[in-house]
């Protein structure tokens, strides 16, 4: 059993169970999270469509709540404005001090948001009314100039008016006989005669100075009389055209009495307050604010990001993309008369369903790459991890390769040197020239011990490194290398040399460890005897680009393609340590790849027509 549970833990040591292991610990819990988080999206599209008509009825409710209370409130205010205000100049009073004359606020003060304008005129004038026209302190440059606006005004004010009552005291009768008609204040309140007789007089035409006026106010100043009003409203085309709210209210000053006229003395230039007053004032809204500036004000606190704000039906397409609500912004306000469109004052909440769909659809797309670039990542993770154990475990294969070569390569060389060597010391060869054999095999096998040390050396000088190159001539330089590495002569080497080739740049140690690597290494593995009877071929020519070739091409077996890479790598050796028969270390292809590498070259491994192999090292031109 504990031999079975110790193979099972080493199983799971092997490179194909950590993989699927990462697998598993890695896709599982991707593929469950991105299942629910799918589930989620689709989830809340679902419900997202599912709740859009509630939340339109919702902002619906409170966009008309807020539209018809800023409506409310502005009609209101207006409402309660004191008709002694509709005016060039009135008299503020100042406690007991005499009371001052000051610019109306309709000229002096900017007009509250949504109001155009006031106007007023007295209606004993008929037809022919003199329209007096207020626009603030600050009239807006793009609106109606005052003669279009008295224009309109003629025809929307003063002939309805005059239209409507026939006369002064008609139109007290009508006033008194209304249930429901408007007083400032709301109720019959005490006014102030001063100011009664101040506006009065300003409309009159008697002449008076303002220092008369302002006798004759003095004493009056505390005592009561009524004024009537009746205030309505009425949707009508504005000086432009458009839709806009109109308002009309209608002052009844009623008349002093003989005996108070004669009892106040009353100057013939204030004779007007013998009759009855009747005047007729009003103000108009500006149909853009009105219909779009105030709900779009509105609107951008109430409304949430889907939600979106139109003055009529949204734009045209198909209706099942849309989920709409409706506000109409004059309910409950009573207009006298109304010449507008039916649609006036009607918003539309709505919410596009098309762009729901357009954004779950984004999300999706943005998830399913999401998704596929998790996916890739990972299939790329497990393939860098693939590729990371095969690497650990050839590298491992190369260094158990290296350390058995390493250990087959001194331990020949020093077995031969230490059987010698104690041969030698004991007198066991008295013959000179068997003791002169024994001496040069302890030289021989010291230099191979030293050829093995100088390539691991090599190795570890040539890693990363770039050496300073000269300019030279190569044919003559693989002659003096070859003529050091006793081969120049050589029978089974074949030298062909051409003619005239450019200088090339190179170092002197760099050609020789080249050259000496590649003809041991074909003279390893591709000797020539009698089963290859033709030499190997050391040559130079002119290659592409003006690269400068040496090539060596032997007869041997050749190396397969998908070894040509590896070869080049250090310690690396095709087959087997324990079972290959020639000896080496995996270092001399390695040594003439770092070596072409500092003198900005290159290795390449190409197959030799016919069979064999070709070791192409390029040399950079001068």
């Amino acid at each position: 059993m504990p031999s079975a549970l110790h193979r099972g833990l080493r199983g799971l040591r092997s490179p194909r169970v950590a993989v699927l292991l990462y697998a598993v610990l890695v896709l599982l819990p991707a593929a469950v999270f991105g299942a629910l988080l799918w589930d989620e999206l689709r989830g809340d599209h679902q419900r997202t469509l599912l709740e859009a008509p509630k939340e339109v009825r919702d902002a619906t409710s409170r966009l008309g709540s807020e539209v018809k209370r800023r409506l409310q409130t502005l009609l209101t205010e207006e409402r309660a404005r004191p008709f002694v205000q509709y005016a060039d100049s009135i008299l503020v009073p100042q406690g007991g001090a005499p009371a001052v004359e000051v610019q109306s606020p309709l000229r002096a003060a900017p007009r509250p948001a949504g109001i155009q304008g006031w106007f007023q005129f007295d209606s004993a004038e008929g037809y022919e009314a003199s329209i007096q026209i207020f626009r603030g302190s600050q009239p807006g440059a793009s609106e109606p100039s005052d003669a279009s606006l008295r224009e309109w005004l003629q025809v929307e004010a003063v002939e309805y008016a005059s239209t409507r009552y026939f006369s002064h005291d008609q139109a007290l009768e009508m006033l008194l006989e209304q249930e429901a008609f408007w007083i400032q204040g709301n109720q019959r309140v005490t006014e102030d005669m001063g100011a009664i007789a101040y506006f009065t007089h300003q409309g009159s035409h008697g002449g008076c100075a303002l220092s008369e006026v302002l006798d004759f106010i003095r004493p009056l100043v505390g005592s009561s009389h009524r004024v009537l009003q009746e205030f309505g409203l009425h949707l009508i085309p504005g000086p432009d055209g458009r839709p806009t709210l109109f308002a009309l209210r209608y002052v009844m000053i009623p008349h002093f009495s003989s005996a108070d006229m004669v009892t106040m003395g009353l100057p013939l230039c204030l004779d007007a307050l013998s009759s009855n007053q009747h005047w007729v004032q009003g103000f108009w809204l500006d149909p853009t604010w009105l219909d779009q500036g105030m709900p779009g004000e509105v609107a951008e606190t109430v409304l949430a990001d889907r939600q979106h704000l139109f003055s009529g039906p949204p734009p045209e397409g198909d209706p099942s993309e849309w989920v709409q609500g409706e506000v109409n912004l004059l309910e409950g306000v009573e207009l006298v008369r109304r010449e507008a469109p039916p649609q006036f004052g009607r918003l539309v909440v709505a919410v596009n369903v098309a762009e729901i769909s357009k954004r779950y659809r984004t999300q999706s797309f943005w998830f399913a790459g999401l998704s596929t670039i998790m996916l890739v990542s990972c299939i790329l993770g497990l393939r860098l991890l693939l590729v990371r154990i095969r690497l650990s475990s050839e590298n491992a294969r190369r260094s158990e390769n290296f350390v058995a070569a390493v250990t087959h390569e001194l331990r020949t060389p020093i077995s031969v040197v230490k059987l010698y060597g104690e041969m030698l010391r004991d007198d066991w060869v008295q013959d000179p020239q068997k003791r002169q054999d024994y001496a040069g095999r302890i030289v021989d096998e010291s230099n191979r011990l030293a050829l093995l040390i100088d390539r691991v050396l090599d190795k570890r000088r040539l890693e990363g490194k770039l050496s300073d190159l000269a300019r030279g001539d190569l044919n003559q330089e693989l002659r003096d290398q070859a003529e050091i590495l006793g081969i120049l002569d050589a029978t089974d080497i074949q030298w062909e040399l051409a003619p005239d080739l450019p200088k090339a740049l190179f170092t002197v140690e760099g050609v020789h460890t080249v050259l000496s690597n590649l003809i041991e290494n074909a003279r390893k593995y591709a000797p020539v005897d009698a089963d290859h009877p033709e030499p190997i071929v050391i040559r130079t020519l002119l290659g592409k680009r003006s690269r400068i070739w040496l090539e060596v091409a032997d007869r041997g077996k050749g190396i397969p393609a998908r070894e040509r890479g590896k070869v080049l790598e250090a310690f690396y050796r095709i087959g087997d340590e324990a079972t290959r028969s020639k000896p080496g270390t995996g270092l001399g292809l390695h040594l003439c790849a770092q070596s072409m590498r500092a003198q900005r070259g290159a290795i390449q491994i190409l197959d030799r027509p016919g069979g064999g192999t070709i070791l192409r090292a390029i040399f950079r031109r001068a």
